[in-house]
């Protein structure tokens, strides 16, 4: 997308004649460092490799669906298994939630199905390899870890796939989560309470943490034909081993998430410095109004030969009416209410609001098309699909439709031979 040579922005910069800031998708960037910061650790790994493994064995058959929701029934509180979304990696927060609430009935399901004489050997073989994994305190301490982590970052998510995001408010949210992170990060006896709760909560389903550390997580002694004093190596303890892999995660995840910031911050640093909330009057210089405004395409600056001098006194006049307002939103519905004597001001507030942060709204679409256009519709006209397009993607004022009204102006649109 942002190559010199080939990539959309460049086509963009040519068409437009304009230069066009390259500024990626913040959800999408976000959903990937996830991804690399889980990579980053073996066990991590392995628990969303264990988390699929249980959805798939589930749901693939409805005889064992069955048996595992009915076992639900009987418990107050447990959740139905969560698919784990390839694209969205923040939805599987509710994945890690719902084995985290119902890890008990998924235990006891599978040992069922490895005694009963309903099932046949391969899905006893397989319930009796998930059991395993699941008995394991690697599995239990990660869950209990990636619970929190993945939450933070799906209020995160949530905030910045919404249509009315900006992008002061986008660099408020992502600093502050990735301020939290830190704080975890920095935090070691939180930390070592969080791993000490995960060896209770194992205990319980009869594991031995430190047995079953050992067993997997031995020290290996280097040879003495390499080594003669091999036997002085430095041996890691439980708590220490669980907290350099928690950290493996969070150094990833806070140092891809800095440089990002950094470099979005960057592309649009004079429009952030001007619109950053409470509004400052010494940032609203001509020479950082000019660098704002020749960001967007010369039309969209209305066509006109533009007096910064007069926009900068726009702006401190719009200063100083937006002394007690907390939000970029709060300053835009101040400069259109004095748009007609602010006029300039107020472009630039509708400017800032139209400059991308995600392109969520965009993938839905794309998602939307896919259910429209099956195999049942593959020869869909295009007025026809472009009709259900709209009316899907805009389902929040289609559901405000009155049917009855629509049927009664399409019915009197023309004469027809059956009164409706």
């Amino acid at each position: 997308m942002s190559g010199i040579n080939k990539g959309a922005q460049h086509f963009f910069t040519e068409f437009v004649s304009h230069s066009v800031p390259y500024i990626p998708c913040q959800a999408n960037r976000m959903n990937t460092f996830l991804e690399h910061s889980c990579d980053a650790s073996p066990i991590i790994g392995d628990l969303i490799c264990v988390l699929e493994n249980i959805y798939v064995f589930f749901s693939a058959s409805t005889k064992r669906s069955k048996d595992l929701t009915d076992r639900m029934k009987e418990i107050e509180g447990s959740l139905q298994l969560r698919n784990l979304s390839k694209t969205r990696w923040t939805a599987r927060a509710e994945s890690i939630k719902s084995v985290w609430i119902s890890l008990d009935i998924i235990i006891e399901t599978l040992e069922n199905i490895v005694v009963s004489k309903n099932f046949d050997s391969l899905t006893k073989t397989k319930a009796f390899g998930l059991k395993k994994k699941n008995l394991n305190f690697d599995f239990f301490v990660s869950l209990m870890f990636m619970k929190n982590i993945m939450y933070k970052l799906k209020n995160l998510m949530e905030q910045l796939e919404a249509k009315e995001l900006n992008i002061c408010d986008a660099y408020v949210l992502i600093n502050s989560t990735i301020k939290s992170l830190e704080n975890i990060r920095s935090e070691t006896k939180n930390m070592d309470s969080l791993i000490n709760s995960s060896k209770i909560t194992a205990e319980t389903f009869g594991i031995d943490p430190e047995k079953d550390f050992k067993r997997h997580h031995q020290t290996r002694k280097i040879p003495k034909r390499i080594d003669n004093n091999s036997d002085n190596c430095a041996t890691i303890d439980l708590l220490t081993y669980y907290r350099k892999q928690f950290y493996q995660v969070l150094d990833t995840l806070i140092n891809l998430s800095k440089e990002n910031l950094k470099v979005f911050v960057a592309t649009l640093q004079p429009l952030y410095n001007i619109l950053r909330v409470p509004l400052k009057i010494e940032e609203a210089t001509v020479e950082n109004l000019k660098k704002a405004f020749y960001l967007f395409p010369p039309k969209s600056r209305g066509g006109q030969l533009m007096d910064f001098d007069a926009v900068a006194a726009e702006w401190e006049i719009l200063c100083h009416q937006c002394t007690n307002t907390e939000t970029l939103m709060q300053v835009m519905e101040k400069s259109t209410k004095l748009q007609k004597v602010l006029p300039w001001a107020n472009w630039l507030c509708r400017l800032a609001f139209t400059t991308p942060v995600t392109t969520a709204s965009s993938e839905r679409t794309f998602s939307k098309l896919k259910l429209i256009k099956h195999s049942l519709r593959s020869t869909i006209s295009s007025d026809r699909l472009n009709s259900l397009m709209i009316l899907n993607c805009e389902k929040d004022l289609t559901d405000k439709i009155d049917i009855n009204c629509v049927l009664q102006k399409w019915s009197s649109a023309k004469q027809r031979r059956i009164e409706i």
